[in-house]
């Protein structure tokens, strides 16, 4: 019985390309153009591993660096490539499977211009739903990764009397060891409506610090980062 043929790994995506097309110049030596490749690599587009990723330091060290190196990848090529068993390595696959799944919930596909019908990849953030309130309150640490902008939309149902202030605020660490800095405010709010403001410039965590004089107040904070 003939040896079954193997699967040979799919390239999807420029920074995959660049990888493998890195990695077989290295085994014929040519590395001046095998580093020409994994700088383009590493120029390229791509949604970092997260931290808590199965083997991420064996995976860096073999320049699996983003979901867009892997995704395509065998288990052959990971073990390969890494040193890893081949059990360990379609771990490594389930992981990237469950991280492409909660991609699909997110971002959208774009309708206009020479992007069209491309996906937009962006992240789901909820900060705050806050009902019927006169107390100041500030929301939970919300975590972006690598994301650096947020579209946040401020929804006002309730303003009976007052002011409502709403900052965000920014901070490496979610504000253990680096303190919350200030990124920008909504307009204040004396009555209902909605305002949507794009933040750029933050770190790994978000919050949103809301103050009220007087009140109540209902609102909520949500929208995207990219």
């Amino acid at each position: 019985m003939a040896d079954p043929i193997p699967t040979r790994p799919a390239v999807n995506t420029p920074r995959r390309y660049h990888l493998l097309k890195g990695r077989d110049l290295e085994a014929f030596e040519e590395q001046g153009l095998a580093a020409a490749f994994r700088s383009r690599q590493y120029r390229g587009c791509g949604v970092r591993l997260p931290d808590n990723f199965p083997e991420l330091d064996r995976l860096a060290a073999a320049r699996y660096v983003t979901v867009e190196d892997l995704n395509g990848a065998t288990a052959a090529e990971i073990a390969e490539a890494t040193g890893l068993n081949l059990k360990t390595c379609e771990r490594i696959l389930t992981a990237l499977d469950q991280l492409l799944t909660e991609r699909e919930t997110m971002g959208y596909t774009r309708s206009t211009g020479p992007y069209a019908q491309r996906y937009a990849d962006t992240l789901d953030v909820d900060l705050m739903s806050q009902a019927s309130t006169s107390t100041s309150v500030n929301s939970a640490a919300f975590e972006l990764g690598d994301r650096g902008v947020a579209c946040l939309e401020l929804n006002v149902t309730t303003a009976t009397a007052g002011t409502l202030d709403v900052a965000i605020k920014t901070s490496k660490d979610g504000g253990v060891n680096d303190a919350w800095r200030s990124v920008a405010s909504f307009t204040q709010v004396t009555t209902t409506g909605v305002e949507r403001k794009s933040f750029s410039g933050l770190d790994r965590f978000i919050r949103a610090e809301a103050t009220i004089v007087t009140g109540p107040f209902a609102f909520s904070i949500s929208g995207e980062a990219k």
